[in-house]
């Protein structure tokens, strides 16, 4: 049961950053990060998904791949998790409840354990896209922050460069009602 809940909250928060960070379909990504751990293997490429939703009954994700010369196929299907009436693209269940890989059907303890691995790499790109992103800000923000004290510096040199004009101007005004 333990297992099952930290499976859960991990696919939870993966789902969770997968969307914030991008436009790309969450299933998806999960089903092929899914199957990518199911054939212990990061170098597949994915030649086809295609998302079919039936509503309250849920929605199924079928991709084809290629490794090498070889070529798969797999379905993982998720359930909803609201009403039909209020179904939207993100209220489907994070993982999968269901893989069939190459016409066979995964065995739950297996795809649990893969789900769990698919999610830390979820989780994984994710926060590495979110590190990239801050380390962008903050060069970004450093570059606004120096051009800011550039501005600021060439301000004050132009006040202080005023104020001694002025102030040679009033000295000699000063200096000649003296004389007068």
């Amino acid at each position: 049961m333990n297992r099952l809940l930290t499976l859960s909250a991990a696919v939870a928060v993966a789902a969770s950053l997968t969307s914030c960070s991008s436009d790309r379909d969450p299933q998806v990504d999960m089903c092929q990060m899914v199957v990518a751990n199911l054939m212990q293997s990061s170098h597949l490429k994915w030649t086809e998904s295609n998302r079919v939703e039936h509503g309250d009954k849920g929605m199924e994700v079928s991709l084809a791949f290629a490794r090498g010369d070889n070529s798969g196929a797999a379905t993982c299907y998720y359930t909803s998790e609201i009403d039909e009436d209020e179904l939207e693209q993100g209220d489907y269940a994070a993982s999968p409840y269901k893989v069939i890989l190459n016409d066979s059907e995964v065995d739950r303890k297996i795809l649990i354990n893969a789900t769990l691995n698919a999610s830390k790499g979820i989780i994984t790109e994710a926060a590495q896209e979110a590190s990239d992103n801050i380390q962008e800000m903050a060069e970004q923000a450093g570059d606004l922050a120096h051009d800011a004290a550039g501005k600021a510096r060439d301000m004050a040199n132009d006040a202080a460069g005023k104020a001694r004009e002025l102030a040679h101007d009033a000295a000699e005004k000063a200096q000649r009602a003296l004389e007068q």
